[in-house]
């Protein structure tokens, strides 16, 4: 009798441990998946990415996205930058975030690199790319952006003329 209540106990432990390894497992399952993705431009540490830093920071809490900022200095030739890229999604990188230095060239690299994971460029020009989708770009309109600002300053400054005329 001891013996079958120490059998029929066991048996439950070992049913209990079970159902939660099995709950542990499917509850696992269920997270978002996290995204790698690697930064790679010219001059990584300088200052002036420390803004655009801050900005992916706050994405990468928001879409569960994990962000390898490469450290690079000066890159000198698109060898380089190719190096820097490829090895960055030869290491499981999902896609890729860059400014490329150079502009000729690299339609070729970036048709290759972009066959192995999503290349986005930052205000980068580039060569004609494979229509795969699989190269973008985001860039500032910098003509379109000055005449904003141009025009801004303009509407401050007819301000300011009409209001010291009326003192006047």
């Amino acid at each position: 009798m001891r013996e079958n209540r120490l059998f029929t106990t066991g048996l439950a432990i070992i049913a209990v441990l079970l159902l939660f390894l099995s709950l542990g497992r499917l509850l696992g399952e269920n997270k978002a998946p996290r995204y790698k993705i690697s930064v790679v431009v010219d001059r990584s540490s300088s200052a002036g990415w420390e803004k655009f830093r801050k900005g992916l920071n706050a994405a990468a809490k928001h879409y569960n996205m994990e962000y390898n900022y490469v450290t690079t200095n000066h890159f000198i030739s698109i060898q380089q930058e190719y190096l820097s890229i490829s090895g960055e999604l030869k290491s499981g990188a999902d896609g890729i975030i860059t400014e490329l230095r150079a502009t000729e060239g690299t339609g070729a690299m970036l048709n290759e690199l972009g066959k192995n994971g999503k290349i986005e460029l930052v205000n980068s020009e580039k060569e004609f790319t494979e229509a795969s989708g699989a190269v973008s770009s985001v860039g500032v309109d910098e003509e379109a952006l000055g005449k904003a600002l141009s025009d801004e300053v303009l509407r401050s400054d007819f301000a300011e003329i009409q209001a010291s005329h009326r003192h006047s």
